[in-house]
C-alpha cells in the first residue's frame, strides 16, 4: 500500500484511541487529525465535502488505482469504534473496494 493509504490509515489510528468518538465528532476529528498529517489528502477531501463516503483514489499497486472511503479503510485495521462512528454518521456500508 501506498502513502496515502498509510496516511489515512495513521489518521484513523489516531482516531480509534480517542475518548468520546461518536458520530457528532467523527468527521471533525478526522478532519483535525488529516489536515495536521496529510494536508494533501485534507485539500482532496475538501473538495468532496467531507463526505462520510468519500472514495480517496489510493495507488494500491504500481498499476492500481482503488477508490476507498473511510469505513473501509477503518474496517481493514480492525478500528470498531471508528468503524461505529462512521455507520452512525451514514458511512455506507454497503460499499467495496475493487
Amino acid at each position: 500500500m501506498t502513502g496515502e493509504y498509510e496516511s489515512l490509515k495513521k489518521v484513523l489510528s489516531t482516531i480509534e484511541v480517542k475518548e468520546g468518538l461518536n458520530k457528532d465528532n467523527i468527521i471533525e476529528k478526522i478532519k483535525t487529525e488529516l489536515k495536521e498529517q496529510n494536508l494533501f489528502l485534507y485539500l482532496v477531501w475538501e473538495k468532496g465535502n467531507f463526505d462520510v463516503n468519500y472514495g480517496f483514489s489510493l495507488n494500491i499497486s504500481e498499476i492500481e488505482y482503488s477508490k476507498l472511503p473511510l469505513l473501509i479503510i477503518a474496517a481493514q485495521n480492525g478500528y470498531t469504534k471508528t468503524v461505529e462512528a462512521l455507520i452512525q454518521e451514514g458511512a455506507n456500508v454497503n460499499a467495496v473496494d475493487q
